[in-house]
């Protein structure tokens, strides 16, 4: 069975939830937009959607239809058989299907349609497909979804990977009023749809997204994409042949890398695009492509050795397309147009070669979205492995202003290390993240069982409502909110503290809204100290079940705990409960699925950033030229004047984070509300002396420097320059930046900012 990563997880849980109030919102129509990048397994978390939802009542009479372009929706049907078999669903293929002989579609059927051949008119602006145009039978798919929706069934349209058609008049007026579907989910990674902020308001229309850091993080994709990647050291000659030589370079590399740090036989693929836009090849497009296979052939590469393969529009020129998408298949250079840019899945693909139009000079993250998948779903402990490669003719490259992930996802800038300096070999560590620090699955299960045993219900119990009303107060009309009224203070001296002050009660009977915000206060303090946005959609969806199979309905639920301190007494103990017991067990789930990766640490190579870094003059970094943060802290900026102008310095590094290039060391992190979780901490500088000793140093600056977290990091590096490195050259601990560009250091091992005697003044050794 597929494991969902924890983003995915959590994706769905939402879009479960989401979907259910849609469908069952009082609307005529609703909309729900699902963003997710490449690389996330969209198809992989709607199909898991639907399998959650086979169960759900609210669901049970809906009917899907899912819309792709181009034969997408060929592949998506066979990707969900699978993943679907033996649920409730009956999958069907609109082209197979055109006899229509059922009047309707039964409940749960999934008809998976190409959309290009559903939403043609002719000049008399009559529907032209065959799938949609009236013939003599009577019979086609729109009477078909006409006559579904008329048995009472919900229709659900899940557009996948929309085309720039579908937001025309055509595609518009066959949504809107033909198919009519309750529910619209667009699924995509560059949505169309925006729903407004009055619709999502007022329940017509929802939104659900996965962050990209977060796919990167998985280890699904790769963490960046590198630009014209060692393009100065390949020998002068013509610009695309250049391109190309270092496409073929950094394809050697990547072939000695998974020979090295794979099990698997992973033979990278080049993909090589054409400069058109248009479906066509233009007569740009063909000079090119006779360029770029002459190229090729001198350095051996050819259709008949099977090392190049071609995918374009016309039938001959389809070649050596055989199962490219294997991971040892023999092709290792691919030309393409636009044939394979959406919906093809092929993650040995790593490299991609664009000879642009000139007029298009902005990348976007679609634009490389066929090379970001990692082959093996894992990040490597080789660098260079976990980064995909594009190189281009441009003179001049932009990042989409309008993509905040693209920006710090490409890198266009790149140094290299100092041929002079000797590198190092430090034990590193590298914690992939499989926890949220939120109350999971586990959690609904134990607060389940925890329920039914204080209210004593049996599996099959007919009076679970009676045990209920029995202890807690459910009589709705009783329910209220006390307020005091009627008080007269003639002297605020006379009251103190303890003085209780009387007045009239006035029991008010809360209005909805007024009582799904308490609800929603309450729950925000049954789940601290967990996330609250991932736990209270655990905890609200599992009070909504455990109470409706006793008949309460959510606004019920709603109303039984924000207006009675009795019920939030009970019910509170019981979370508690359930919460301690999760916690014990929670560290040693999280140990048991935590990924910890152990390797060496060396010196980079090479390391590329965005354009969110600044060129900065340093004649001492490790790698040239040095790149800083344009919003690099002040203390980093003084710190590195002092080690630039230091004569003991022979040269320093700025280290990285949250990737397994950059240099960290382990230590438990305390999270907000008290639970701790393994993680890596990485200090901001190495430091080589010319006395031939280092210094790992972290620099603090006002709240940092007395904060727990800087403690138990304090603390970690002393334990691992003392008893994992244990090198005597090594030294390190706190930097504080203090007036008159001076410094002191912390080697402690028990960090204790305010204790004078643990801090000196900083000085090499």
């Amino acid at each position: 069975m597929f494991k969902l990563k924890p983003f995915q997880e959590t994706a769905v849980e939402n879009l479960v939830k989401k979907i259910k109030k849609l469908v069952h919102s009082k609307h005529e129509t609703t909309q729900l937009v699902f963003k997710s990048g490449t690389g996330s397994g969209k198809t992989i978390m709607v199909a898991e959607v639907l399998k959650r939802l086979d169960s759900e009542p609210v669901t049970s009479d809906c009917v899907y239809i899912w819309t792709s372009v181009g034969g997408l929706h060929e592949q998506s049907h066979r990707s969900l058989s699978k993943y679907l078999k033996g649920a409730g669903y009956n999958l069907i293929v609109a082209d197979k299907y055109i006899d229509y002989s059922d009047a309707e579609l039964p409940a749960k059927t999934i008809l998976f349609v190409n959309w290009e051949k559903v939403f043609s008119k002719d000049s008399d602006g009559n529907w032209s497909n065959i799938l949609t145009r009236e013939n003599e039978s009577g019979k086609n798919i729109l009477n078909v979804v006409e006559a579904t929706r008329t048995a009472g069934r919900n229709v659900v349209l899940i557009v996948d990977e929309a085309h720039s058609t579908y937001l025309g008049p055509n595609s518009q007026d066959l949504v809107q009023n033909e198919i009519k579907p309750k529910l619209t989910i667009e699924v995509s990674a560059t949505p169309l749809l925006s729903p407004s902020a009055s619709d999502m308001s007022q329940g017509r229309a929802d939104w659900e997204e996965v962050p990209f850091r977060e796919v990167a993080a998985s280890g699904l994709i790769k963490e960046q994409t590198v630009i014209n990647h060692g393009l100065s050291n390949v020998a002068p000659g013509a610009p695309n042949e250049m391109i190309l030589q270092a496409a073929i370079e950094q394809r050697e590399t990547m072939v000695k890398h998974y020979a090295t740090h794979s099990k698997k036989d992973i033979n990278p693929l080049v993909l090589i695009q054409l400069p058109s836009d248009a479906r066509t090849l233009s007569e740009l497009d063909k000079t090119t492509r006779k360029e770029v296979e002459d190229y090729l052939e001198t350095q051996g590469i050819t259709y008949d050795n099977g090392k190049l393969g071609i995918w374009l529009a016309d039938a001959k020129s389809k070649i050596n397309l055989e199962g490219i998408e294997d991971l040892g298949n023999e092709v290792e250079f691919l030309i393409f147009k636009q044939a394979i840019a959406l919906g093809w899945d092929c993650p040995r693909a790593c490299i991609l070669v664009m000879f642009r139009d000139i007029k298009s000079k902005s990348f976007k993250l679609q634009t490389v979205g066929r090379i970001l998948r990692m082959p093996e779903a894992n990040h490597y402990t080789e660098p260079e492995m976990n980064q995909s490669y594009v190189f281009t003719n441009l003179d001049e490259i932009t990042i989409d202003p309008e993509e905040s992930d693209a920006k710090s996802h490409f890198k266009i800038q790149t140094s290299k290390l100092r041929a002079s300096i000797a590198n190092i070999e430090l034990p590193n560590v590298y914690f992939h993240r499989t926890d949220y620090n939120d109350l999971t699955r586990e959690f609904s299960t134990l607060l389940k069982a925890k329920l039914t045993a204080y209210f004593g219900i049996d599996p099959l119990d007919t009076k679970r409502k009676d045990k209920i009303d029995a202890r807690l107060e459910t009589k709705l009309d009783a329910l209220t909110q006390p307020i005091l009224t009627e008080v007269v203070i003639d002297n605020l001296d006379d009251y103190t503290k303890e003085t209780d002050i009387e007045g009239e009660v006035l029991e008010v009977q809360l209005g909805d809204a007024e009582v799904e915000r308490i609800f929603n206060l309450i729950l925000r303090s049954w789940t601290a100290p967990y996330n609250y946005t991932r736990s209270v959609g655990r905890l609200k969806p599992c009070l909504y079940a455990w109470f409706g199979h006793a008949g309460f309905t959510n606004l019920e639920v709603q109303r039984l705990i924000a207006c009675s301190t009795k019920n939030q007494d009970i019910l509170g103990e019981i979370i508690v409960e359930a919460k301690t017991e999760f916690e014990e067990k929670r560290h040693a789930t999280i140990a048991s699925k935590r990924s910890r990766t152990d390797s060496t640490f060396k010196l980079p190579h090479t390391d590329s950033f965005s354009d969110a870094y600044k060129l900065v003059s340093a004649e001492k970094h490790a790698l040239e030229p040095y790149f800083a943060e344009k919003k690099q802290p002040q203390t980093e900026v003084r710190f590195e004047k002092f080690l630039e102008n230091c004569q003991e310095v022979v040269w320093w590094y700025k280290n990285g984070v949250k990737q397994l290039r950059y240099f960290a060391v382990p230590y438990i992190k305390l999270h907000d509300g008290g639970s701790e979780a393994p993680a890596g901490f990485y200090p901001d500088y190495i430091v080589h002396y010319t006395s031939g000793n280092y210094g790992i140093y972290d620099t603090k600056l006002g709240d940092t420097l007395t904060s727990e977290d800087t403690k138990r990091k304090a603390e970690a590096l002393q334990v691992y320059l003392t008893k994992t490195l244990k090198n005597a050259k090594f030294r390190g601990g706190i930097i504080e930046a203090k007036t008159n560009n001076t410094f002191r250091l912390s080697t402690s091992d028990t960090y204790d900012p305010t204790d004078t005697s643990q801090w000196s003044v900083f000085v090499p050794f």
